[in-house]
């Protein structure tokens, strides 16, 4: 273990904190991918809940049951893992955030609370006290000082361990999500090859109206791009709908504060919608057919680009603790082994300085769990009914 040295990031968060001076984990990908998820999710396994979801009108069920009924197999697995991510590794990444939370309430607030200012009162206490000459010296205030610093060091560094625990377990049920949703992406896009290919001219039309699909898409989160700024900076928790064919987009009643956009969001599913109609009903279905698995595979592919810098941060967060159990340590053994050369260093530490910015990181911590915090998935509903939600809101303006 390392000794201490004139280090002014001594027992502060260090890591802990973006660019920004925000919980690290407040702008990574972990706090995003949820958003993206949802299609996984939200995925048909059932031939009466695709046909409601995608429009597709009974009567065409038929000539495209040969297509349907194997989608909806290869579905069933992805829904699976999807679903275990949102309600159960989602959500067990954010609580990380309580523990991060109780820890700085804990290293922070008041001295008389603070086990941060108490490791540093006792420190500077046995400094003092080594100071006097060796007959004036008190072996027994020595012993409690040691005794007091070294109790507070081990509580500390075993809640941080626990944290670790926690973090690297929602770190491998990520790996694991990643590496079940690769097997399942790779067979939704054989299957999207070949639904395609039989369903397109030869022009390749059904591949060119998904391409169409994910341009929409891109345009529309760059739109909504104001509004999820603002949510990290207020530190709300997401509004969303889920609407076919787009996925996850901000509820009417948020979007509808941003006028500009909300049009232009508005004008580009019209659009969308205006490419699905065909007048001959079998090619109006096979345009819904495909819209669908353009969608279900443009999300997918966000899902996984994203999921590998979001368990890049968790291990990033693992990594700072380390730091910060390992300055604690150094006290500890400084302080037992009255250790001339360090001591004098933590006689120099900045109580104040340290607790402040423990104080600082649980507001942050704080902030995170609230724009974090998903109290239940968003409401599904048709891209006409989210443009009629829309108008209402944006009438009241």
């Amino acid at each position: 273990m390392s000794g201490i040295t004139d280090d002014p990031a001594l027992l502060t968060p260090k890591g802990l904190f973006d660019t920004d001076g925000r919980y690290l984990l407040t702008q990574s990908p972990v706090s995003t991918i949820l958003k993206f998820v949802h299609t996984g999710a939200f995925l048909s396994t059932t031939k009466e809940d695709y046909l409601d979801k995608t429009g597709i009108p009974d009567d065409q069920y038929a000539g495209l049951a040969e297509y349907i009924d194997p989608l909806l197999q290869d579905y069933a697995p992805c829904k699976e893992h999807c679903v275990t991510f949102r309600d159960v590794t989602y959500p067990s990444v954010v609580a990380l955030a309580d523990a991060v939370y109780s820890y700085a309430q804990k290293a922070g607030g008041k001295e008389a609370g603070s086990y941060y200012a108490n490791i540093i009162k006792y420190g500077k206490a046995l400094f003092d006290e080594l100071q006097k000459p060796l007959d004036q010296q008190d072996a027994a205030v020595i012993a409690k000082d040691k005794e007091i610093v070294s109790e507070l060091v081990d509580n500390q560094v075993t809640g941080i361990g626990q944290l670790q625990d926690a973090a690297k377990k929602a770190t491998q049920d990520m790996k694991d999500f990643e590496t079940n949703l690769q097997k399942n992406k790779s067979t939704l896009d054989a299957r999207n090859n070949d639904i395609t290919q039989k369903l397109s001219g030869e022009g390749g039309e059904m591949a060119q109206l998904q391409a169409e699909i994910a341009t929409t898409k891109d345009e529309i989160n760059a739109d909504q791009s104001e509004y999820e700024h603002d949510r990290v900076v207020a530190a709300t928790a997401a509004t969303y709908a889920w609407v076919f064919p787009i996925g996850t987009i901000a509820a009417a009643t948020v979007i509808a504060i941003y006028v500009i956009q909300a049009n232009k969001i508005k004008a580009e599913i019209g659009v969308l919608q205006d490419d699905l109609k065909n007048d001959e009903e079998k090619l109006a279905a096979d345009n819904l057919l495909c819209s669908d698995l353009g969608l279900v595979q443009a999300d997918l592919k966000t899902v996984l680009d994203m999921i590998s810098p979001a368990i890049a941060a968790i291990e990033t967060l693992i990594g700072a603790w380390d730091a910060i159990a390992s300055d604690l340590t150094a006290v500890k053994d400084a302080v037992n082994n009255e250790s001339a050369t360090e001591l004098p260093v933590i006689q120099q530490i900045d109580q104040d300085a340290i607790i402040g910015q423990w104080d600082d990181l649980k507001a942050e911590v704080d902030k995170y769990r609230l724009f974090a915090y998903v109290e239940s998935p968003p409401t599904q509903m048709s891209a006409d009914e989210w443009i009629r939600q829309v108008n209402t809101e944006l009438e009241k303006k």
